[in-house]
Formats: C-alpha cells, structure tokens, sequence
C-alpha cells in the first residue's frame, strides 16, 4: 500500500510539473488572409489576398517578416448626363511588403505589434481619363481617352496589428495601417489573417 501511494505522489507531481512547464513562444508563422485596400476612393475598398511569413526574434519582442499579395479589380465606368458607357476601369497589384515589428504586450496569448517597412508594388492600370468632345453632342461617336501604367514602385508602409493566440500552434490577427506607393498614393488598409506557428 505504501509503494503505491507513493508511485501515485510521484506521478502526480510529474504531471503536475509537467503541466505547469515553461511556454515555448513559437518562432515562426506563416499566415493568410484578405486585406481591404483603399487605393481609389470614387470605387470604394478593395480586395488583396495576402500570404505572410514572420520570424520572431528577442523573446517574441521584435519580428521581422514579409508579405506577398495580389489585387485585381474592374468597374464598369458610365458617363451620368449621357448614360454612355467608356469601358472598365481596370487595376492590379502584385505587392511585396517587409515589415519590420515591435511587440507592445508580453503576454501568451495577446500581442499588440507597430510594425514598419519598404514595399514593392507592380501596378498595371487601365483607365478612363477624359471623352472628347463632351458633353456628347447627339448621334456623335465620342473619343474615348484612357491612361494605362503598368511597372514596379516603391514606397512604405506602416501598420498597428493585434494578434489572438488561439493555442500553441495557431492564432488570428486584425490590423490597420496605410502604404504609401507610387502613383497609388497613401492607400489605407485593413485585414483579417488566420495562421500558424512554429
């Protein structure tokens, strides 16, 4: 009887301590999710779908990572007084965006990150600029003048990102921020990413 209440206090503070061992912080995650882009105000926000890798460094204070994404979108752009249709309004990006981070909390399962860094962003656009003549005089043919820019720019980024631990091995994150790109102009953004770590 006594060997066995022995072996069962001996198993009880293994477990016990065992439970209560020390949190390994991952170092690393990868994560995926939409941001909302608002790189033309007259169209509203769009949609970039984004994948992320992040290594953290300095017991989970500092984290360096980098970004890709890809955004398209088209609107159909009709002239009002003369109900006559120019074509789409055509954009694309391809973003590359490393941002560098500082965490705020320490704490398991919240942090809150400010994070900066360069971006790379290739655009292609295709886009109304002015009709001639205008107004439209009836039964005229009008000329239709668009602006097309396609090429690689740089410029910055800076965001405010909270992150939920939802265990070891995964989490969900919401942050704001802006970029500021080439002829995009200061273009504010908001996402939502689901990922995770290891």
């Amino acid at each position: 009887m006594k060997h066995l209440c022995l072996l069962i206090c001996c198993l009880l503070v293994v477990v016990t301590g065992y439970a209560q061992g020390p949190y390994l912080r991952a170092k690393n995650v990868i994560q995926l999710g939409p941001d909302y882009l608002g790189i033309d105000p007259a169209n509203g926000l769009k949609y970039r779908y984004a994948f992320e890798y992040r290594r953290y460094v300095a017991r989970d204070r500092v984290s360096i990572g980098a970004t890709v994404g890809f955004m398209s979108s088209q609107r159909q752009t009709v002239l009002v007084p003369d109900l006559v249709s120019v074509g789409a309004n055509s954009r694309r990006r391809a973003t590359i965006d490393l941002t560098t981070s500082y965490n705020l909390l320490q704490a398991i399962h919240h942090t809150l990150r400010l994070g900066v860094g360069p971006s790379i962003w290739y655009l292609r656009d295709d886009l109304f600029d002015k009709v001639d003549p205008y107004p439209i005089p009836g039964g005229t043919e009008p000329l239709v003048k668009r602006r097309h820019s396609e090429g690689w720019n740089i410029g910055a980024h800076g965001l405010i990102e909270y992150t939920y631990a939802l265990s070891l091995d995964t989490q969900v994150s919401l942050h704001t921020g802006a970029a500021y790109v080439g002829p995009s102009g200061l273009a504010p953004l908001f996402g939502l990413r689901a990922g995770y770590r290891f």
